[in-house]
């Protein structure tokens, strides 16, 4: 976790990583996840 803080920590002002970060973020998170049909379940119910 420690790594990751300080990889972090490194790139946090770089503006190709936030630029890359912002629109990841608007793409991505917060998104609703894909329906999956259950097949083997349906045949259950």
């Amino acid at each position: 976790m420690e790594e990751l803080e300080h990889q972090y920590a490194d790139v946090k002002h770089d503006p190709a990583f936030q630029d890359e970060f912002n629109e990841l973020l608007q793409h991505y998170s917060g998104r609703e996840t894909a329906l999956y049909f259950a097949d083997r379940i349906s045949d259950e119910l």
